[in-house]
């Protein structure tokens, strides 16, 4: 029947999917969320509260595209671009890779410089393209999950001399690789869900000691032919 479909799939749902917490620097703080198992196959579940911690590896990287005799390549518009080659070694073990460039740009200026990059992976794949993120920004970030232990290249491109939107001065790019760290404690700290149960969990955490901001989630560690969900 349309109002009964059939379980699928190896997937977990959560109610609420995110949740701010706006508190004071050391606090103690608990969250609450159901884990309804919408699949075929029982869950084994092991959640934790993790956030990404200070880089295992990383750089930063000033150099300058060369406009006028630089290597060129076509886009799929077929528009030729010119670009500059960095490379980088990402460690094995690695959970996240973040990469972010910055170039001199004026904010509301006509014709605003463009400055793009892409990641090709150690297999020579492009893992991540640094789609435009506001004209006239400056900046570009794009992140791989689980990247690839070795060589990874950053191709960062501008338009030919002479071209509106051509950008010549410094670029500066940064990269760091990270792995996840346990932020608080989950209960409960493991639970076996059936095709179409729910259960609840409860996260427990403390604030970070100085203002700012952080971003964390409730991962689960789950049998080896089970999905994988953070929130």
């Amino acid at each position: 029947e349309n109002g009964r479909p059939k379980n699928r799939g190896e997937e977990l749902l959560a109610a609420p999917t995110s949740a701010l917490v706006t508190a004071e620097p050391n606090s103690r703080e608990s969250l609450s969320f159901t884990i309804t198992n919408p699949g075929s196959t029982t869950q084994h579940l092991s959640p934790a509260l993790e956030t990404l911690g200070a880089p295992i590896a990383g750089n930063t990287l000033n150099f300058k595209v060369d406009t006028t005799n630089g290597p060129t390549f076509v886009n799929s518009s077929g528009n030729t671009r010119v670009y500059s080659k960095q490379t980088f070694k990402v460690p094995a073990g690695a959970d996240h890779l973040d990469v972010a460039i910055a170039f001199q740009t004026t904010i509301g200026a006509a014709n605003s410089p463009i400055v793009l990059f892409a990641l090709i992976d150690p297999s020579g794949r492009q893992a991540a393209y640094s789609i435009p993120q506001g004209a006239g920004s400056g900046y570009g970030h794009v992140d791989v999950v689980k990247p690839a232990a070795g060589n990874w290249s950053a191709i960062v491109w501008t338009r030919k001399a002479g071209v509106a939107g051509s950008y010549s001065g410094p670029v500066q790019l940064t990269w760091g690789a990270e792995r996840y760290v346990k932020l608080g404690s989950v209960f409960p700290a493991h639970l076996d869900l059936a095709p179409g149960a729910r259960e609840s969990v409860t996260a427990e955490f403390s604030m970070q000691d100085e203002p700012g901001d952080t971003g964390a989630a409730i991962r689960f560690d789950q049998s080896p032919n089970a999905a994988t969900a953070a929130y």
